[in-house]
């Protein structure tokens, strides 16, 4: 968990300019893995933008997290031509083996596992995985 002072110095830098909220988002992000409500609360206070407005603006792009997520992502593809081709089941694969649903890390914080669409990569993640696994038996 991260404390008020460190976000208090990464937010330093940029006080007084405008136009910098993504900067001061990726630099929280960056050093803690994640944006956590804390995090907003504290670049609200600096900056006096609104806390809904930097939630606004950080859940409409992508990258930022607002939990803490893995040191690993492990994506299954669920896109149209995936899905037909056996995504959901590698995606319950993968959950009974790290005993965790889509959308959570493990208790460990190794692995951060999510579906995605049109990666177009399931052929070469389940010859992957075949490959590990028998790698593993062997």
């Amino acid at each position: 968990m991260e404390d008020s002072n460190e976000i208090g110095q990464l937010i330093a830098p940029y006080r007084g300019k405008r136009g910098v909220l993504i900067q001061i988002l990726q630099e929280i992000q960056n050093n803690f893995g994640y944006v956590s409500s804390d995090a907003i609360s504290a670049i609200s206070e600096e900056t006096e933008i609104a806390e809904s407005e930097i939630y606004g603006v950080a859940s409409f792009y992508s990258q930022f997290k607002f939990k803490k997520i893995g040191l690993h992502q492990i994506k299954v593809c669920l896109g149209t031509s995936c899905h037909v081709s056996g995504g959901e089941s590698i995606m319950e694969s993968v959950e009974r083996h790290l005993g965790i649903r889509y959308g959570s890390t493990t208790d460990d914080d190794k692995f951060w596992f999510r579906t995605c669409s049109l990666h177009g990569l399931l052929w070469s993640f389940t010859c992957d995985c075949n490959r590990r696994n028998r790698l593993r038996q062997g």
